[in-house]
């Protein structure tokens, strides 16, 4: 993340956060980020420093921020990602995520398990952990009721939830660093932002069906390597 303070007029300050990486060589890629000006700034700086109260679900604003800081002994980012999975109110769900592994995929589970459909985007190709995404989807998500596979030609380094209504109304957003990996929901440190702004979630479902129209929806698996599998996973 990055806040930028302007002198004299803090409440114009603005932040900015999300999956994205600073480089020439990561122009191509496919990320998302937020930007926020003003009193949500305000509140991701008393959020990283460590003051702020722990986050609630439903979210009480339109945005919140979800943290994992070992500094500041916060875990939040299992605790918003598994109340969203098992929110009966979110039928169905749209993820865009670079990377997912065993841990991940369990939480998807509890959406499945509910009755929740589930769209499910990766890259054909990713840059690290491709054989984890792969063996990951196969053992624990291949073949259940209410999922889709899809595999985009681009690296894609999204880590994007969007969760729709009864009414297929786009309701709520988690979306930031972290993936569906265990390392996200411990050990890393992380930052998404939990939205539930009409506006907002309208535009991120407009953009990711645009991705979504550019990958492949899977009838099999490609082939990936096992070995090099188990060891990305333990390597996390």
């Amino acid at each position: 993340y990055a806040i930028f303070i302007r002198q004299g007029n803090p409440q114009h300050s603005t932040a900015v956060w999300g999956g994205m990486n600073l480089g020439d060589q990561f122009s191509k890629w496919r990320d998302y980020a937020v930007r926020v000006r003003g009193p949500a700034a305000d509140l991701l700086q008393i959020k990283v420093a460590g003051s702020a109260t722990g986050v609630m679900y439903p979210p009480s604003q339109p945005v919140n921020f979800v943290l994992n800081s070992r500094k500041h002994g916060t875990e939040e980012m299992y605790q918003m990602f598994y109340a969203m999975m098992q929110d009966p109110s979110l039928v169905r769900l749209q993820i865009a995520m670079a990377y997912i592994d065993s841990y991940g995929a369990d939480l998807l589970l509890f959406a499945l398990d509910r009755g929740a459909f589930v769209d499910l985007l990766v890259p054909r190709k990713a840059n690290v952990y491709h054989h984890c995404n792969l063996r990951t989807i196969k053992r624990k998500l291949w073949g259940k009721p209410g999922i889709r596979i899809w595999l985009h030609p681009d690296m894609v380094h999204a880590k994007v939830l969007l969760a729709y209504d009864e009414e297929d109304m786009p309701k709520r957003s988690l979306l930031g660093s972290a993936n569906l990996k265990k390392n996200s929901f411990g050990m890393l440190q992380e930052l998404n932002s939990m939205i539930d702004d009409t506006r907002f979630n309208a535009n991120l479902a407009t953009d990711l069906d645009k991705l979504f129209s550019e990958a492949e929806e899977i009838s099999k698996i490609p082939k990936y390597n096992a070995p090099i599998a188990v060891m990305e996973e333990m390597m996390g």
